[in-house]
């Protein structure tokens, strides 16, 4: 690896632009040595390379080479270097994305973190300068230094606060447990920074004035900072960066989902099921799980296929596993184009080969004739992008009030002569429950008339 000239410089140390043995372009990460003792700091060194090391997917940026140190004790990271720019910087020069743009670019970020969080990492410091936009437009995730592992210990999360001023989630400022919904808060800023051009939450001046920001003052509106912003997209932004986890997207395809339903005439995914009885394509065998593999397809030309089995699949001589591969192959019979067709074994058996034009054909029938769409339960009102806003009213529930007051004071009188019943005569009792069996009565009648108001 040989290092040619510094790109970039932070606290900690720098970024090189290097050159690898057979040729190649790579930007090598520095840690400088008066850091590397600091055990903290070397562990976030260390645990980028392992999340890195743990992750495939084209759009998350990729080790050239082993983590190495040279003589003098500072610790280098060698990855693929990456053309492009940060939203950030494109923001900084160009100025805010318009609302439509902004939520197109959302689509593979969310799509690369719905992977991302499949592999049991949650990245906790998305923000714009990490996120790279590549001259062909598709994106690249950098920067894994605080990733975190789902499955081990939380003890670097309690009581350490971690991540960047602005995109930090609640539980991530007051220092508690956190999962993949952190992230989802965090993309929740990212969308309104690309819309608007502005950080959700700036720094205070200290940690302690920026974090009470963070977790009681209501997070800005981009419908008042910007024209465009439609009240449909206002709510996805507001419920992607809800304060209490619970009440976010529960995951980044959920979200993915609900920005996807706001754009009139976008081509929803298509998508196929591989495995047992039950999938889309049957391939009955024993070596095949009862749901094997999932194969999606994108416009213009990209299929992606996420394995979710026992046994793994075989694409193209490489074995996958809980992981996903893309092949880019036009479906399109019409397209001219000459393509090899990609050799696809369930569990690795030449007996359990996916039968692509199978595939393909399918994938035609549903981009013609594609299923209604399903809503998000979720999902705001479905106001398109750019439409004129829809101001809700409140809804009027005081006749619902009244019948449940109703209700309940029918109840509490059964209630209480039931309690109150061995202490009357029989001729009061049989009073008490004319009267009572009276006013259900007229109770009943109350509220059909109140129903039908």
């Amino acid at each position: 690896m040989q290092l040619i000239e510094q790109i970039g410089k932070g606290g900690m140390g720098c970024v090189w632009l290097a050159r690898t043995d057979d040729g190649r372009k790579a930007a090598v990460k520095q840690m400088n040595n008066q850091f590397v003792t600091d055990p903290r700091i070397r562990d976030y060194f260390m645990r980028e390379a392992k999340a890195m090391q743990q992750l495939n997917h084209p759009n998350v940026v990729k080790l050239v080479g082993q983590p190495y140190a040279d003589r003098a004790g500072n610790l280098f990271l060698p990855m693929e270097f990456v053309e492009g720019d940060t939203i950030e910087h494109i923001v900084r020069q160009n100025g805010h994305f318009a609302p439509e743009q902004a939520v197109r670019l959302m689509f593979p970020i969310l799509e690369t973190f719905t992977y991302i969080h499949s592999k049991g990492m949650v990245h906790r410091d998305i923000k714009p300068s990490n996120i790279m936009v590549r001259p062909d437009q598709s994106i690249c995730v950098i920067d894994f230094g605080i990733a975190k592992d789902m499955k081990t210990t939380t003890g670097h999360t309690v009581g350490s606060r971690v991540g960047t001023d602005g995109y930090m989630s609640p539980e991530q400022v007051s220092a508690t447990n956190i999962d993949h919904r952190t992230d989802i808060y965090s993309l929740g800023c990212l969308l309104h920074y690309m819309i608007t051009g502005k950080h959700a939450f700036i720094k205070k001046q200290n940690n302690y004035e920026t974090s009470l920001s963070i977790i009681n003052d209501a997070f800005p509106s981009a419908q008042e900072l910007v024209e465009g912003v439609s009240d449909a997209l206002q709510a996805v932004i507001y419920k992607a960066t809800d304060k209490n986890m619970l009440r976010r997207y529960q995951t980044a395809d959920d979200f993915r989902r609900a920005l996807k339903h706001l754009l009139p005439g976008e081509q929803q995914d298509v998508e196929i099921t591989v495995g047992k009885k039950g999938c889309d394509i049957n391939v009955p065998n024993v070596y095949v799980s009862s749901s094997h593999l999932t194969i999606r397809f994108t416009l213009p030309d990209c299929f992606e296929l996420r394995d979710h089995s026992r046994n793994g699949t075989m694409v193209n001589g490489r074995y996958v596993h809980n992981d996903v591969y893309q092949i880019q192959y036009n479906p399109n019979p019409n397209s001219g184009q000459t393509q090899p067709v990609p050799s696809i074994y369930l569990a690795g058996k030449q007996e359990c080969e996916l039968p692509w034009s199978k595939v393909v054909r399918m994938t035609n029938e549903l981009i013609a004739n594609p299923p209604m769409n399903e809503v998000p339960d979720d999902a705001p009102d479905l106001q398109p992008i750019g439409t004129t806003p829809h101001i809700p009213t409140k809804e009027n529930n005081k006749g619902e009030t009244w019948i449940l007051l109703v209700v309940m004071l029918s109840v509490v009188g059964g209630i209480l002569w039931l309690i109150n019943k061995d202490k009357l005569s029989e001729k009061e009792n049989q009073r008490v429950l004319i009267g009572w069996f009276s006013g259900v009565c007229a109770r009943l009648i109350l509220i059909i008339i109140l129903l039908s108001i």
